[in-house]
């Protein structure tokens, strides 16, 4: 039987369509089109997104959303019963995790016992340090002693500040601007975030929950326009859209694209 993705790439591919061409239209990254397109479900972000980008792919394509969103449901139902690649890739990922968590156990164990193996040998050392200072301080000259105390005449004299202290502080380059955005979630949602010219990240927003950044400017890419409210520098923005619509949002430039 063919999978899902393996239809949808057919399909694609008969239009003559790239998914360069679908990730520039719809504002979708690549590497979730080819997610989709290669049936691994264990990349993908929650299903109400999911649905959202299989929605605007078939769009684009010329095909009827409701009947691929409904043999995307088929197929994944059929996936799960028979206990397909999903659940095997899902194993598979947990071992690799398990084998990866017990070698950093144990290099941390090494790092720790290497560091209890050394910290005699510096107290030690610091005690040969402290006890040779000692010995100098010993015959030392008390006319070095009294030397090095400063004259009568100059205790409590306040210098003037230095010329070039005006010109170091005018060198230094100011801070650059940080902006203030808050994401609070009215429904599950969705949304890929990348500060400034950091690699972008995602996370998944429930009912009630609050997330706070700063950051030079803010790339967005929403999954539930219609499930967030987005204040930026103590400004709320007016409505994204509606329920399930994939929406892009630049900031400060307010630059913003609908995928829908």
């Amino acid at each position: 039987m063919e999978s899902f993705g393996a239809f949808l790439k057919r399909e694609r591919e008969a239009k003559k369509v790239s998914l360069e061409e679908i990730c520039q239209a719809t504002k979708i990254r690549r590497a979730i089109l080819e997610a989709i397109e290669g049936d691994k479900l264990e990349v993908l972000p929650p299903e109400v997104f999911v649905r959202g980008f299989i929605e605007a792919y078939a769009k684009y394509i010329g095909l009827d959303p409701e009947e691929v969103i409904y043999k995307y449901k088929e197929w994944k139902n059929g996936s799960l019963t028979k206990g397909g690649s999903f659940y095997e890739r899902k194993r598979e990922a947990s071992k690799k995790y398990v084998f990866i968590g017990i070698i950093l156990l144990m290099a941390m164990m090494v790092l720790f016992i290497t560091h209890l193996k050394q910290a005699p040998m510096d107290r030690t050392g610091e005690a040969t340090l402290q006890r040779s200072q000692d010995l100098q301080q010993d015959v030392s000259s008390p006319n070095n002693l009294s030397s090095s105390s400063p004259a009568p005449s100059q205790r409590g004299q306040i210098l003037p500040p230095s010329l070039n202290d005006g010109a170091q502080q005018k060198k230094r380059p100011s801070p650059t601007q940080q902006h203030l955005i808050v994401l609070e979630a009215i429904e599950r949602t969705w949304v890929e975030i990348k500060e400034g010219s950091s690699p972008p990240f995602d996370i998944t927003l429930y009912p009630g929950d609050r997330y706070t950044r700063r950051a030079p400017s803010f790339e967005l890419l929403i999954g539930n326009a219609g499930g967030i409210k987005v204040t930026f520098d103590d400004r709320q923005l007016g409505p994204l859209g509606e329920v399930g619509q994939v929406v892009r949002l630049t900031l400060p430039s307010m630059d913003r694209d609908d995928s829908q």
